[in-house]
């Protein structure tokens, strides 16, 4: 049975089921994947805890593995920009086969990004060579294939990639993607993808299923985790969020030193959940996403840093962090949190996020380390669950009932905690 959006508006369900889509990024798979590969690399996520994969129907010509054998959808001119009159029907092809073995074969919901930001005129991506802005005509059946391909096997689709919105003219053809998907794909699901930042236009908002965004990897954007989603959740009618783009763990910080690690995605994937972005998480792991080799060069290294290779990135740890962030969304409905920052008065630390239910019955707070922090709530009257994120590993928080509240601290986490406070019944 095909996702459809829950009543309440915070999650996407099947068969009236919470599902919430765990999303691993292999944006690369079907310029750069073989099929036994494909297949390895679906049973590790499977097994890890993933439920969806995202990947798109176009290079990232700008950002990707060069130098190495690679199909492509077009054929493609010494420049590395596309003949767009002469389709690699192999290329579609094997895309198709992908999302049917992964759809069929592993269970996985699959995201297909049927364009991206370099083929849409005017956007930030348009101006990075290869220059390779599709014409619209192009851009309908390019949309139109996708939509025949992918809609059949159950697939979700995304109009965009990496976009600002910033351009009306790509803003105008949006609309146009977005026809075409519903006419010839009207099953499936359909959301955007953005750059951190962007500022979707409410028109093109109104016509999604559910809305993801992306907070990214520069250290100055890391308030976007919880903004974004308190934007977001502030829309009428409520829609499913989902913060898809955290920073990619082993991926360079950008504007600072060093790599994003497995507590700092950690930190950001619990932070958009308190927030109202309940419906899932993305991740990525830094040399996954573009199948990093030996072979070929990384294009955007100087902005990423270096990948590791995919065989090493994909036993990177914080895969089993988003896993076990998953699986405590379906058994606590944490989907249903909205921002509830109003039960921190004093706290110390923007990280420091609580989340409740809009009844009230459930309340969250995520601590990104160990401290005592007081609550605007009698927290010790409810049944409470707790846990070491980093061990994840269940603990037993300290609740000392103070005036206007309750002090909690999960002590002697050595990273980050949550603690889940809910009515009695």
């Amino acid at each position: 049975m095909p996702l459809t959006v829950s009543a309440t508006g915070t999650r996407l369900e099947r068969d009236g089921a919470f599902v919430p889509l765990v999303i691993d990024t292999i944006w690369a798979a079907f310029c750069d994947v073989s099929e036994d590969d494909w297949r390895v690399y679906l049973r590790v996520r499977r097994r890890q805890g993933f439920t969806a994969v995202v990947v798109t129907a176009l290079p990232i010509v700008h950002d990707r593995t060069e130098g190495r054998a690679s199909r492509y959808p077009y054929a493609r001119n010494a420049d590395g920009t596309f003949d767009y009159t002469r389709v690699d029907d192999e290329y579609f092809e094997t895309a198709r086969r992908y999302v049917q073995i992964a759809r069929s074969e592993y269970g996985l919901e699959v995201v297909v990004a049927a364009t991206w930001v370099n083929y849409l005129p005017g956007t930030w991506a348009k101006r990075l060579p290869p220059h390779v802005v599709m014409p619209p005509e192009v851009l309908r059946d390019h949309v139109a294939r996708v939509a025949d391909l992918f809609g059949p096997l159950g697939a979700i689709f995304s109009i965009s990639g990496d976009d600002g919105f910033d351009s009306p003219e790509a803003n105008a053809l949006y609309h146009g993607v977005i026809d075409v998907l519903r006419e010839r794909a009207p099953g499936s699901l359909v959301t955007a993808h953005s750059a951190p930042n962007a500022k979707v236009p409410d028109d093109v908002l109104d016509r999604l299923d559910f809305l993801v965004y992306q907070s990214g990897h520069d250290v100055e954007n890391q308030a976007l985790v919880w903004e974004q989603a308190i934007t977001y959740a502030g829309r009428t009618p409520r829609k499913p969020i989902i913060d898809i783009e955290p920073p990619y763990e082993w991926h360079g910080m950008v504007n600072a030193s060093g790599r994003w690690s497995q507590a700092d995605v950690r930190r950001a994937a619990w932070a958009s959940v308190m927030s109202g972005a309940g419906a899932g998480i993305g991740y990525a792991a830094h040399g996954v996403w573009m199948w990093a080799t030996t072979g070929g060069t990384f294009t955007f290294a100087h902005m990423s840093m270096e990948p590791a290779t995919w065989v090493d990135a994909i036993a990177l740890p914080g895969a089993r962090d988003m896993a076990f962030l998953g699986h405590l969304l379906k058994a606590r409905g944490l989907d249903r949190l909205d921002a509830a920052q109003h039960l921190l008065p004093n706290v110390p630390d923007p990280r420091f996020r609580a989340g409740a239910s809009g009844d009230g019955d459930l309340i969250a707070v995520y601590f990104p380390y160990d401290r005592p922090l007081l609550v605007t709530d009698d927290v010790d009257a409810r049944s409470i669950e707790a846990w070491d994120l980093g061990a994840r590993a269940p603990l037993v928080p300290e609740l000392t009932p103070v005036e206007g509240g309750t002090l909690v601290r999960p002590t002697g986490v050595l990273e980050d905690a949550l603690v889940i406070a809910e009515r009695r019944r």
